[in-house]
């Protein structure tokens, strides 16, 4: 079914890929300009793990209130949360369509309008987000088939991807039903796959590439953190982190942006030279969602700062700031069904002498952890030896190696 009449000239506008990278760039600039894309991406994945977090919440409480005796129930509560998920996304991914395409127009919505207009397809957006969830379900079962499953829902789930691409747009500008917008997009997709490969291609890469940079800004910061240089880490850490969670706003908004770019050029709606330059559009005011993410951010890296920038009283020979083996500090570990009775202050015994003591013993991972303290020259029989647990006149002890009686364990 199409739901829209083309234009010839719409069709023979450029290559295809130097169509595909021009839409890429009005996309780019409209993510960039429009006052509403980025706020509403951001509250679109604060929902999202609220969402994610209250299914869990929900699921686990089903779990351990009825046990597995109840398997129908909590595979119900599974399925339900896993809906209410996808439902969320699509809803935040219809209202961002909606946003995008004002904003081409010249006419940007602000979040409630483009958060009401996903509201007026409702039903719509409800069972694509139960299409689209069975079908992922039904690919990751196809997956954990075997190696041949794997490397076919791969293919199918890539292929699946990009022939729905459009379904959103389709449902949210058009009022198209689900099935309708399925075939279409279909068709969409083969019309113009030329088009959409080098978008979304050009929009992985540079997403990639911003998160490559991002990385490598946050390892300078927990390297920096290892040397101690804590307002280096502090900064480069944050400065990392908020340019990953740019990142994936903006591209999430540019994906998005594109696609609605592609729907409606296709349509012959907007030409090229539309998409790129938009009308100009009254200003609609800041959003309260930008404002309270950056209070939130700059709150959190002032914190960070203070942190960086207070004495660190960890320096000191007896705590546990400086546990590397330069400084003398050791681990080991225990298994936790096995008793293990020493403490900080027990002492640590090697050939018959007391060379340090146990500075703390903790569960960790089903184990016990023991830290200790003793001379760094220690490291090489310490790593050569099996360290126990020994006991002498009602002292117990760390054995560095073979047991033997310590010399001075009850004096150390």
């Amino acid at each position: 079914m199409e739901l829209r009449q083309q234009r010839p000239e719409a069709l023979f506008e450029g290559t295809r890929r130097g169509r595909g990278l021009r839409l890429t760039k009005a996309a780019w600039r409209l993510t960039r300009r429009d006052p509403t894309l980025a706020p509403l991406a951001l509250l679109g994945i604060a929902c999202f793990f609220l969402a994610f977090g209250a299914m869990f919440a929900v699921v686990d409480s089903v779990d351990a209130g009825h046990g597995r005796d109840h398997a129908a129930l909590f595979l119900l509560a599974l399925l339900g949360g896993f809906f209410v998920w996808a439902l969320v996304v699509t809803f935040f991914l219809v209202a961002t369509a909606q946003a995008a395409s004002g904003g081409f127009e010249g006419s940007p919505l602000t979040i409630r309008e483009a958060l009401g207009e996903s509201r007026a397809v409702l039903g719509p957006t409800a069972a694509w987000a139960l299409i689209y969830l069975a079908v992922s379900a039904l690919l990751q079962l196809v997956r954990f088939s075997g190696v041949g499953g794997h490397v076919l829902a791969t293919v199918a789930g890539l292929l699946w991807a990009f022939l729905v691409a459009f379904v959103i747009p389709i449902v949210a500008l058009a009022g198209a039903g689900v099935g309708d917008a399925i075939r279409e997009s279909a068709a969409l997709a083969r019309r113009r796959w030329g088009e959409q490969l080098s978008g979304g291609l050009a929009i992985f890469l540079l997403t990639m590439l911003a998160a490559l940079v991002c990385g490598i800004v946050f390892g300078v910061g927990v390297h920096a953190r290892d040397q101690k240089q804590d307002v280096l880490a502090a900064v480069a850490v944050i400065v990392g982190g908020v340019g990953f969670a740019a990142t994936a706003i903006l591209s999430f908004t540019t994906a998005q942006a594109f696609v609605v770019a592609l729907f409606r050029f296709d349509a012959g709606e907007l030409s090229l030279a539309e998409l790129e330059s938009p009308p100009p559009a009254p200003p609609i005011g800041r959003s309260p969602v930008l404002r309270t993410a950056g209070a939130v951010v700059a709150l959190l890296a002032a914190a960070t700062l203070v942190g960086a920038l207070l004495p660190d009283h960890r320096s000191s020979g007896t705590d546990l700031g400086i546990y590397t083996e330069d400084n003398g500090y050791f681990y080991t570990y225990f298994g936790e069904n096995r008793p293990v009775p020493v403490g900080p202050g027990s002492p640590v015994v090697y050939r018959e002498r007391a060379v340090g003591a146990v500075i703390e013993a903790r569960s960790e991972d089903d184990r016990i952890l023991v830290w200790f303290h003793t001379a760094p020259e220690l490291a090489s029989p310490i790593h050569r030896h099996a360290i126990t647990i020994g006991h002498r006149e009602g002292v117990y002890y760390l054995q560095i190696g073979p047991p033997g009686p310590p010399e001075n364990a009850a004096r150390a």
